[in-house]
């Protein structure tokens, strides 16, 4: 399976949406790293067009919720 490489430039050109949408807490630049078991096929449809895989946020620490995409 291909691995997973975000184009630097969209990732760039994304920031700003981002931070007008979620203010600038909402943006953490670096993702935290993936679990030793996780793989993602996204990165077969990356081989044929440049794109970029974003990390949303599943946790509120609040109310006890924690947990990774697809979990």
């Amino acid at each position: 399976m291909a691995g997973v490489y975000s184009d630097p430039e969209l990732v760039r050109a994304s920031h700003e949406a981002i931070r007008a949408a979620l203010g600038e807490e909402g943006l953490v630049p670096q993702a935290p790293a993936a679990p030793p078991l996780f793989s993602e096929d996204f990165g077969s449809f990356l081989e044929s067009i440049p794109g970029a895989m974003f990390w949303l946020g599943v946790a509120n620490p609040e109310k006890g919720i924690s947990g990774m995409p697809h979990a």
